[in-house]
């Protein structure tokens, strides 16, 4: 089971694809897909929009009404670097919306041992994901 925040709510799906269609990964150059790193002294969403716009940008793969699945690394109750950090998380969002999409939802599946929704909450995504969309 995977869990999807939206706003103040929380759905279990069986999949992924229970919650959209996958696209093809635009960020691919020769067969190989793109990496970009980021080193300067700007904050997280400057870098990340940096290294993003490096690759052709979030409009490269995100359309005025989109809806956005975001799967970060939740998959263990521990913190950065065990899991995806919470500012870049909340820098992706944000650009996410800023590119123009309608919805953007974090999905998670942790590992079979552990609650998914509690390590979620663990580190606040659905008070994250509540205060981006009510930006």
């Amino acid at each position: 089971m995977a869990n999807s925040f939206f706003g103040n709510l929380l759905t279990k799906t069986r999949t992924v694809r229970d919650c959209m269609p996958l696209k093809k990964n635009e960020f691919v150059y020769d067969g190989k897909a793109l990496v970009a790193i980021e080193k300067s002294s700007k904050n997280i969403e400057a870098r990340v929009k940096s290294a993003v716009d490096s690759m052709g940008g979030f409009k490269k793969v995100i359309k005025k009404g989109d809806s956005v699945l975001i799967k970060p690394n939740y998959v263990f109750p521990y913190p950065p670097p065990c899991i995806t950090a919470i500012d870049f998380l909340l820098a992706v969002m944000k650009l996410c919306y800023k590119s123009g999409a309608e919805k953007v939802v974090v999905g998670e599946s942790s590992a079979w041992w552990v609650d998914t929704e509690t390590t979620m909450q663990k580190f606040g995504i659905p008070e994250i994901a509540i205060f981006i969309f009510n930006s």
